[in-house]
């Protein structure tokens, strides 16, 4: 790490501990320790999250470091979290229904430590996903509807 981001690590630490409540130092220590590949950039991505829950971006870090180190289980739960939480919102926010246009399954949806075999796998992480979507929407409003334009 260079030596000016050294300092600037060290001085958000110094801020942090006069505010412990800026999220926006918490993100920098994260993605600073995400490019060192440092696994405390997880405890400030979370510190961050405490503050805001509802923080895309804290959460997106989040799964970029558990990718960058392999741990593909947790980064595609992350991944597959924020894309669940985007739909929901919007059942929260009074959609009576979601339209998928172009399902396909992308690297977002395929987890390659899936059990299942490798012809299954990007389908298989697919219909998770929306079977998620599908019944958390429906706890919200029993009438919530989706619909797809789909390969399968």
């Amino acid at each position: 790490m260079t030596i000016w981001l050294r300092s600037a690590a060290r001085s958000t630490r110094v801020l942090l501990t006069l505010d412990a409540t800026n999220l926006d130092a918490w993100m920098f220590l994260g993605k600073i320790m995400t490019k060192r590949n440092n696994p405390l950039a997880v405890q400030y991505f979370d510190n961050a999250l405490r503050l805001d829950s509802t923080d895309l971006e804290a959460r997106e870090w989040k799964g970029v470091f558990y990718k960058q180190r392999g741990d593909f289980d947790k980064a595609f739960a992350v991944y597959r979290d924020i894309i669940v939480r985007q739909m929901v919102k919007l059942a929260e926010i009074g959609a009576d229904g979601l339209h998928f246009d172009k399902l396909y399954p992308t690297g977002v949806n395929r987890n390659p430590a899936l059990p299942v075999s490798p012809d299954r796998a990007e389908t298989e992480c697919l219909l998770q996903v929306v079977d998620e979507v599908w019944r958390r929407c429906r706890d919200i409003n029993p009438d919530f509807a989706l619909s797809f334009e789909s390969y399968w």
